[in-house]
């Protein structure tokens, strides 16, 4: 009798648990879908990337073994901020990634070496002369042009004198 009693608490809940699922369906308040599946959609790239790290970090655990908790006690971070890591809908910043890679003693991100930096060399004094060069050209350009550098004696507009042009 007692099993009994149990097993109708538990169809009486899944029955209420439904007729509440129901109701949302045939609300009409706003769900809010259509909001979320448009930001994921958005933000496609990262989740993807989020959730290829989550199963890493799952699976590594799983094998060293190591819990959730003791990662988070070797990472400095709570174990609530861990679950949100595993879940793989957390957008992680890079010193986050390093964290991980350095307590489960894994590599995460990798850049190919293929694809080196290249190293890239600045001759300043080649830079000056030729900044210099520049410089005058354009100084001279102005000066000879009929839109040269003029001497203005006063500001004021009643003066009907033509500004004198300064010699160079």
């Amino acid at each position: 009798m007692v099993l009994r009693n149990l097993t109708y608490k538990s169809t009486a809940m899944k029955t209420e648990t439904n007729l509440d699922k129901f109701n949302k369906i045939i609300s009409k308040e706003h769900s809010g879908w259509l909001d979320d599946a448009k930001w994921r959609e958005e933000n496609e790239a990262w989740l993807d990337h989020s959730f290829k790290i989550a199963l890493r970090v799952l699976s590594t655990l799983r094998n060293v073994p190591m819990t959730q908790k003791e990662l988070a006690e070797k990472m400095g971070v709570s174990p609530q901020h861990i679950n949100k890591i595993v879940k793989g809908q957390e957008n992680l910043s890079l010193e986050t990634i390093a964290k991980i890679e350095s307590a489960l003693g894994i590599e995460l991100i990798s850049i190919s070496s293929a694809q080196s930096l290249t190293e890239v060399s600045y001759d300043f004094e080649k830079a000056y002369e030729i900044s210099e060069e520049y410089r005058k050209k354009m100084f001279a350009a102005v000066s000879t042009s009929e839109y040269g550098l003029l001497k203005v004696d006063s500001y004021e507009s009643s003066t009907e004198e033509e500004p004198q042009k300064i010699a160079a």
